[in-house]
């Protein structure tokens, strides 16, 4: 109470008074400042005696040293404890301490000590016997503190602590430790001695129960196994070990706990399960065993001549083994006739794998699936194993039943274009042929059953593909018609002669589909092959899709493409004969009154390629032209042809006859001149005034002036070689021999009555051509004859 009066500031503070006991158990003294500024932390406790025991057994590692018992007592004893115990704490800087504060702050300096950490632990046990730790704080401070292993080495990081091995069941399984990659301590020998600490005897049992519960020690089958395989059951266990782990595993499965996938793929793997087969006994992996089930096990053993089925050996186990069923299942046994079944198949694939399947072996697959069928036990199991393991022997080697087909009638199309992989019946027998219904249950092809795509995959070479018959075709359609994909079959028979047409056989893309509506068009020339209808049958039009996929012309656009090439070639060599011509114009105007519309290359090819034959003059022996270089004769040409050389139309007898004259509509549409009116702009151009003016008759003259006229009134200018021609003597007059040329000429007139008569000068003959001439004042003019007076007094 007087301390900060009286005593502060004074040098009482560096006397000796603070008792503490020392590591050697003795009774020690500090000053009030020493203690207060030292490392050293002077302590009271509620439990004052039992610390200062263990605090000497633990060296005072932590520098905590307490008060002696008498100084203890003296303080409680007090009238002034409280005052005391405040002045100890703020001044003094003592520190007053749980047992559980203690624990704690030792903790901290046990960390590569083997002896104090063993002790620790012994600390703990004999504190919470005493009561003065609670089971929260044990737990607590146990999950804390450093561990002894079995190499005698202090651990301080885990993650989970096993009990030691020679008082385990861990290593009586399992051996050695698996859980050492999974920071799993394992403890060490220590532990298990019985303890003196402080004074304190510690019993072996008791202790080791204690760790097991406060430091979670663990052991089987309360751990939760490993990630990793362990070697022991990569041979035979004992029936006690056997029951251990499916104990474990039941433990497990009751917790909820996931079994590691390493551990449990080497629990099913390990050949360690007891097994019997037809009375020989073994050891095989669980996942290659049954358990036997008195429903199906003996009917499998006896139906099965290929396989042995491995038993697990109850007359080993007992009857107990009967109380891990789900265990045994969860390590890989097998409990189903469908796991039978698979068991086998896989054997018999695995036998496949190594060698060919004999034919025996074979018939013994296909029997045993009647066998099962015969006792009403499903085969699908036993199917599903064995039908993707290439054991059949077919044409095309061994393959699976799901690629394999049963031959019969139904195939003998497909067999034209492909190499189907038959099922070898001159290696099997006819006797093959019975186990009909047991090879489709395997997935066999038996029938057809448009199992197209069967027929593109196994496709011939192209080079066996020629000459088809019509069936093989109408498959092919089938297939291109049905399949997702028809690029395979496009590719193998685009360079075959495999289609039949009115021209031999023909590679697709040289073929033609006539249409009944433009066929016509192909029957022109007869260069396009068309596809034998006869020799497929009418059904063959209904293929158009499929056949243009091929390559086959089938399209009206297409097939006049093709038509406009072929006839642009026959017109250049001059090879279009009368039937072509024919032909082609009855053609067009089939096509003209129907709904197809003719492409803008068509239109400008019959237009513009020469490919009508005319005739000019009779000494000539013609040339072709194209229609809009044409005339079609008539009577309105009659009277101007003889002084013309014009394009006329051969419909001469020994050309295109009277025939031509039937497609005037045509011809017109294409560009020919059908009236004198449409072709009296060839006149000017054509004009052939003869050598012997006599031959040229009025009608000719009126005829070629008409001409004029029409020519002047569509403002078309006469050309230098019409002037050429009309310059010669071929108007008849009053002169000379009788004939005169144009501009030698005079046309009489009234005017001239007063002063002359007709014969007087080269007047045109008006007796004659009549006074119809006189009406051709104007034209007369433009060729040159004299009409007015005026300019006819210098011509006399």
């Amino acid at each position: 109470e007087n301390w900060s009066s009286k005593f502060r500031n004074s040098s009482i503070g560096d006397i000796p008074l603070i008792k503490y006991v020392d590591l050697d158990g003795n009774v020690a003294l500090c000053s009030i400042n020493a203690s207060a500024k030292s490392h050293r932390t002077v302590c009271l406790s509620r439990q004052q005696s039992w610390l200062i025991d263990w605090n000497r057994e633990f060296r005072c590692v932590a520098n905590r040293f307490f008060m002696p018992m008498s100084t203890y007592d003296a303080v409680r004893s007090s009238s002034k404890k409280d005052v005391v115990l405040e002045w100890l704490q703020d001044q003094v800087k003592v520190v007053i301490m749980t047992v559980n504060e203690y624990a704690d702050v030792l903790i901290k300096h046990l960390t590569h000590d083997r002896r104090l950490s063993v002790a620790y632990a012994h600390f703990l046990y004999h504190s919470f016997s005493q009561k003065y730790l609670s089971s929260g704080e044990v737990n607590y401070l146990c999950g804390l503190m450093p561990l002894v292993d079995n190499y005698g080495a202090v651990q301080t990081c885990r993650y989970g602590v096993l009990v030691p091995a020679n008082q385990s069941k861990w290593a009586e399984l399992i051996v050695s430790n698996p859980w050492s990659q999974e920071r799993y301590v394992e403890l060490g020998e220590d532990y298990l001695r019985p303890g003196n600490f402080a004074g304190q005897s510690t019993p072996g049992k008791q202790f080791m129960d204690f760790l097991k519960t406060h430091l979670e020690a663990s052991d089987i089958p309360d751990i939760s196994p490993p990630n990793a395989g362990f070697p022991t059951v990569s041979g035979p266990l004992t029936k006690e070990n056997a029951f251990l782990l499916l104990d474990w595993i039941k433990r497990l499965k009751y917790k909820g706990i996931r079994i590691p996938e390493k551990f449990l793929t080497c629990i099913k793997e390990g050949c360690w399960l007891k097994i019997t087969m037809n009375g020989y006994s073994g050891y095989r992996p669980p996942s290659h065993s049954f358990f036997p089930h008195s429903s199906w096990g003996d009917v499998l053993q006896n139906g099965s001549v290929l396989v042995d089925i491995p038993l697990v050996d109850k007359s080993f186990y007992g009857e107990s083994i009967n109380n891990y069923l789900e265990e045994l299942k969860t390590v890989g046994v097998m409990f189903e006739f469908a796991e039978a079944c698979e068991f086998i198949g896989k054997r018999l694939m695995c036998l496949a794998a190594s060698s060919n399947v004999t034919r025996d072996n074979v018939f013994s697959i296909l029997n045993f699936i009647r066998f099962l069928r015969g006792k009403c036990l499903p085969p699908d199991s036993f199917i599903q194993s064995v039908k993707d393991g290439c054991w059949l022997k077919t044409s095309q080697g061994y393959r699976s039943p799901g690629r394999s087909v049963l031959n019969d009638q139904a195939w003998k199309t497909a067999s034209e274009i492909s190499d189907i992989p038959f099922i070898d019946q001159n290696y099997y027998g006819q006797e093959i042929l019975s186990f009909k219904v047991e090879l489709q249950l395997l997935g066999v092809l038996a029938g057809f059953d448009q199992n197209y795509q069967l027929v593109i995959d196994n496709l011939k070479s192209p080079s066996y593909l020629n000459y088809l018959s019509a069936d093989a075709v109408h498959l092919i359609l089938a297939c291109i018609r049905r399949s997702g994909s028809s690029e395979k079959l496009v590719r193998a028979l685009g360079n075959t002669k495999c289609l039949k047409t009115d021209a031999g056989f023909k590679s697709p893309g040289e073929c033609f589909l006539c249409d009944p509506d433009w066929g016509c068009l192909l029957q022109v020339f007869s260069c396009f092959p068309m596809i034998d209808e006869t020799f497929y049958g009418s059904i063959i039009v209904s293929s158009k899709w499929e056949l243009r996929q091929l390559g086959v012309v089938v399209d009206f656009e297409k097939a006049v493409e093709e038509f406009v090439r072929h006839f642009k070639l026959q017109a250049s060599s001059s090879s279009i004969s009368k039937d072509h011509v024919l032909l082609f114009l009855s053609c067009y105007r089939q096509l003209s009154g129907m709904r197809w519309k003719f492409p803008d290359e068509f239109k400008r090819c019959i237009s513009e390629v020469k490919w009508l034959r005319t005739r000019q003059g009779d000494s000539h022996i013609g040339d072709y032209r194209s229609p809009r270089d044409c005339i079609l004769f008539g009577p309105d040409w009659e009277s101007i042809s003889p002084i013309t050389l014009l394009p006329f139309i051969d419909d001469s007898d020994r050309f295109y006859g009277d025939a031509i004259h039937e497609y005037r509509k045509e011809l017109k549409s294409m560009g020919t001149a059908v009236t004198f009116a449409d072709g009296v702009k060839f006149v000017a151009d054509c004009l052939r005034i003869p050598s012997n003016p006599s031959n040229i008759s009025p009608e000719n003259v009126f005829s070629l002036l008409k001409c004029i006229r029409m020519l002047e009134e569509k403002n078309i200018s006469l050309p230098e070689s019409f002037t050429r021609q009309v310059s010669q003597k071929w108007l008849k007059t009053h002169v000379g021999d009788g004939y005169s040329s144009p501009n030698q000429c005079l046309l009489f007139d009234q005017q001239w009555e007063s002063y002359l008569k007709q014969t007087d000068g080269p007047f045109i003959d008006e007796e004659f051509y009549g006074s119809e001439i006189k009406s051709y004042q104007r034209e007369l003019s433009a060729i040159g004859v004299t009409v007015d007076i005026g300019r006819g007094c210098a011509l006399l």
